[in-house]
């Protein structure tokens, strides 16, 4: 039995400005400017129950996971809108809200595993899932002829359930050099989601089948080679379902979409190991009904939000490679590479959309050791253009971090320095081009950090060995967007 839980209390502020241009000019004709103070109190609770009995000597088992998990938190958010003219400051529009939510999820699971001998196992499962959340949306505006607060358009409240019934089966086979794997899962979906006020609300009940296959060949001691196949589902978060509008100005929020639907991707991916160091991984990949960020735009209001809508699918094709090995006594290095192309079609805002782009990213982590016990290390990353979604094109962002370590008390403790970010190099430029949208995006934010912790090992030395490192209920966690 396992118990944990949170708590947390988030406080940030944004201030956020924008300048509309005349048709066809650099003349402005008026700007925005909004002032957005947020608190975000946040906790959480999870509870597993486990068990495991083995039913003989060969490697029968039976294994079982009942989990609870509720996520609670009360946004208060009050905004500090102006819109401002030439030679004229304009009138402040007030908005204020607490929101609170509520996400409960309960999940069981029974898994079997029965060798059939010594190079031959059958795996078999099931599982059952229910999630439900409650989220309110009381906004508020300031009502300058009464002097009150009063409720604004965009009160909500939406309620939504989700119950997910599945099952799997799953053989492995070991022919000498060669592994074989080959599964089948399947999965019944009921889901309702309802907008309280209105009185609105939409259910949907479908089953699908997800097969897996996998094929390895250890042709020696130094090259081993992997081919599998899958096909795989994501379901939209939680909050991407929520229709509650997240202010951030006069004309730009963002919305959730209650008529969002999974996205489905076939993968296929050839793998390569060299003396366990060097890894090399060939990936295609195929979407459909991709879920993906998108802008929409009022011409006639200069209102523009976005949201998640199903509008495309995806072709991905990459290679990726990585290097992990201890190069001396004292240096170790972790190196990761890829470059892939991506190609989104569909159609977005009645328009259609293709868009085609090939970046590539690499990534390092360097760790030094020197006079016994002192350490460092250095990383970071670098991005190329790349396109976030398939209307988002992001420009190249790179970063480079530094850590300092000593060990202390007969090297039972350690000391660690560690320097985020500290020339300020990660930032986000944004552009968005497509149908009546021309928007560019900048994003600029201090994420420089300095953290120093200390850590004690109490044992002699030996690997603490956990029962049990995760829960049942992971792809319900993941979905909660926390």
């Amino acid at each position: 039995m396992l118990v944990g839980g949170s708590y947390s209390l988030r406080k940030y502020s944004n201030i956020s400005t924008g300048d509309f241009f005349l048709e066809n000019s650099n003349i402005v004709d008026s700007s925005i400017r909004a002032v957005n103070e947020t608190r975000n109190p946040w906790k959480n609770l999870t509870a597993n129950a486990n068990f495991k009995r083995s039913l003989n000597n060969n490697g029968r088992e039976i294994t079982a996971d009942l989990d609870f998990i509720k996520y609670s938190s009360a946004l208060e958010q009050s905004t500090n809108n102006e819109v401002l003219y030439p030679n004229n400051p304009g009138n402040p529009y007030l908005l204020r809200a607490v929101l609170p939510s509520d996400i409960n999820i309960y999940s069981g699971k029974v898994d079997y595993v029965h060798p059939l001998n010594k190079e031959t196992k059958i795996e078999a499962g099931a599982k059952m899932s229910y999630v439900s959340t409650d989220n309110n949306a009381p906004y508020e505006t300031f009502d300058k002829n009464s002097g009150k607060w009063v409720d604004d358009v965009r009160k909500d409240h939406f309620q939504y359930d989700e119950q997910i019934t599945a099952g799997y089966i799953n053989f492995s086979k070991q022919v000498k050099k060669w592994g074989f794997q080959a599964g089948l899962r399947g999965e019944h979906t009921h889901s309702e989601g309802t907008q309280v006020l209105i009185g609105k609300s939409i259910a949907r009940d479908y089953f699908q089948v997800f097969p897996t296959a996998y094929v390895s060949y250890a042709m020696n001691d130094k090259n081993q080679f992997g081919l599998n196949y899958g096909r795989r589902v994501e379901r939209p978060n939680y909050q991407d379902l929520n229709p509650f509008q997240q202010f951030l100005d006069l004309y730009t929020f963002n919305q959730g979409n209650p008529y969002l639907t999974p996205q489905f991707t076939n993968n296929i991916e050839l793998s390569h190991i060299f003396k366990s160091k060097l890894s090399t991984t060939a990936n295609y990949s195929y979407t459909t009904d991709i879920i993906n960020d998108i802008l929409v735009q009022n011409d006639e209001t200069k209102v523009t939000y976005q949201t998640k809508q199903n509008i495309a699918t995806r072709r991905n094709v990459g290679f990726a490679v990585s290097y992990n090995a201890q190069l001396t006594s004292w240096w170790t290095t972790s190196l990761y590479g890829n470059v892939s192309n991506t190609y989104y079609k569909g159609i977005v805002n009645s328009a259609p959309l293709s868009t085609d782009i090939t970046n590539f990213m690499l990534n390092f982590n360097q760790q030094f050791k020197f006079a016994k016990t002192w350490g460092a290390e250095v990383s970071g990353f670098y991005q190329s253009k790349t396109l976030a979604t398939s209307m988002f094109v992001i420009d190249p962002m790179y970063v480079i971090s530094f850590g300092f370590s000593k060990q202390v008390l007969k090297t039972k403790g350690m000391i660690k320095l560690s320097v985020v970010d500290p020339f300020r190099l990660q930032k986000s430029d944004v552009s968005i081009n497509h149908s009546n949208i021309n928007m560019i995006v900048t994003n600029r934010w201090d994420n420089r950090r300095v953290g120093l912790t200390f850590t004690y090992r109490f044992n002699k030395g030996q690997a603490v060995q956990q029962s049990r490192r995760t829960s049942g209920a992971q792809d319900e966690q993941s979905r909660a967007g926390q």
